[in-house]
């Protein structure tokens, strides 16, 4: 039966299999900005902000809007984020104020082991692609890795 070997496979590989375009803004755009990219394309949930240099400098993940959103249920989750950070979160006026400012990113000859890695350590399902200069070139999502088997070798075992 034929297997998929994970470590010859690398993100310039699988990258384009379903994002085409990862979102992106400027890291000094508003709220309603974001709320626009974030839905412009529903297949990646992630929105990645650029600086005055268009490199990577932050992300924000569908979840940390959600948690911007809808305040009152996330105080009611025992286990969200801590009050402090919470409230922090409800004072922002910017999404610069919610976003992760040491976002993980991979590059091109990243390969697709370390990329599961990285998405399953930190609970995640898709990584920015950047250049050696931090510029955004495109993303890589768990449902690439998943169509890349499922092309490659349709219900085989994974290696």
């Amino acid at each position: 039966m034929k297997t998929i070997n994970f470590k010859k496979l690398f993100v310039k590989d699988i990258y384009h299999l379903i994002v085409d375009e990862p979102s992106i803004i400027d890291e000094n755009c508003n709220m309603e900005e974001l709320f626009f990219k974030i839905s412009e394309n529903p297949i990646t949930r992630h929105v990645y902000m650029t600086n005055e240099n268009n490199e990577l400098s932050g992300s924000i993940r569908l979840i940390n809007i959600a948690e911007y959103l809808f305040p009152d249920v996330v105080f009611d989750i025992p286990t969200m984020t801590s009050p402090i950070t919470m409230y922090e979160k409800l004072l922002a006026e910017t999404p610069y104020e919610i976003m992760n400012l040491d976002p993980i990113s991979v590059s091109m000859e990243t390969c697709i082991t370390e990329v599961i890695e990285l998405m399953i350590q930190n609970h995640i399902a898709e990584l920015p692609v950047v250049d050696k200069q931090k510029y955004i070139i495109g993303e890589v999502n768990m449902m690439e890795v998943i169509k890349y088997c499922n092309i490659a070798c349709p219900v085989a075992p994974l290696a």
